[in-house]
């Protein structure tokens, strides 16, 4: 393939990037996607303050949504959960046994239990499962995770038989968009669960970020000559960041000495971030700065 036609692919590539990303930039901006309490709160990642609490409240057949059983019964056939009479059930978080605390536990009017393991980043302790299923061997046991993980707390699938593997990403998501058509006449309860789908999308990599990279990916791997042009773009990635960080480290300099301010370190391309120092601070052995939490510059951070 000639280097002619590699650029002509490699110009194509960037358009057809450009376009995707007008289109799902107004995607994203009807929908209102980018609007979301949750994020906006800060507690999107919370698994006490946040999920557990919206989970058994949408669960609870008294909840304040007002729509009796009806979240409950979609939750129970999304898990195929059979013998379960939802009318009565009633639902409480962070319920204290013997072994431990269980996130939520929905108990039936037939005294039947569902015990759920409620886990975004945090790890089980070990053997935290097996010890739930003793307490109530018939309780039904969710563990869920963001994308359906195995339990990595040395907990043999085996020995707890009545244990569900549930994904927020699969299972949470289907479970909510059925709610959400129930709630189609109560548009406060509606939107909540819309933001809720949301936020989890976001979560799950189902977002618009992820959408643009899938129309990208069809594009990519369409032929042979335009994944050429793809690698040859990869290739060039690096030396792109390294300008990039490059331009930014000399404006941070040139403000740090407008501003007084010793700067101590600037990004390397590897992480990082930039570090302060006053002549105040510099005598006492401080300073101040600015990370990023993620490897690809995102999530800054500012420290004193």
């Amino acid at each position: 393939m000639s280097d002619v036609s590699l650029q002509s692919r490699g110009q194509h590539l960037l358009s057809l990037t450009r376009t995707i990303r007008h289109y799902e930039e107004a995607l994203t901006q009807a929908n209102s996607e980018r609007f979301n309490l949750f994020n906006i709160l800060r507690v999107d990642h919370y698994e006490v303050r946040t999920h557990s609490p919206m989970l058994a409240e949408l669960l609870n057949p008294k909840g304040s949504h007002g729509q009796g059983a009806v979240f409950l019964k979609h939750f129970l056939a999304e898990l195929k959960i059979d013998d379960f009479e939802p009318k009565d059930a009633h639902v409480d978080t962070e319920v204290p046994i013997k072994d431990g605390r269980l996130d939520i536990v929905i108990t039936a009017g037939n005294h039947r239990s569902i015990f759920i393991e409620n886990k975004i980043y945090a790890d089980l302790q070990d053997e935290q499962l097996k010890r739930y299923h003793a307490h109530d061997r018939k309780a039904v046991l969710v563990f869920l995770t963001l994308n359906g993980d195995k339990p990595a707390d040395g907990t043999n699938t085996n020995d707890v038989p009545t244990l569900k593997l549930v994904s927020y990403g699969i299972n949470i998501v289907r479970w909510l968009e059925c709610c959400r058509k129930e709630a189609a006449t109560a548009p406060g309860v509606r939107e909540a669960i819309t933001q809720y789908i949301h936020l989890i999308q976001r979560l799950t990599n189902q977002n618009t970020s992820a959408r643009m990279n899938n129309e990208l990916i069809k594009a990519v791997l369409a032929d042979k000559e335009t994944y050429l042009a793809y690698a040859v773009l990869r290739d060039a990635n690096l030396d792109i960041r390294r300008k990039i960080i490059e331009k930014l480290n000399a404006k941070v300099r040139a403000a740090a000495l407008s501003e007084g301010l010793v700067l101590k370190q600037v990004l390397d391309g590897n992480g990082g971030g930039y570090y302060f120092q006053t002549q105040g601070l510099l005598a006492r052995n401080l300073c101040f700065g600015i990370e990023f939490d993620s490897g690809d510059y995102q999530k800054m951070l500012l420290w004193f």
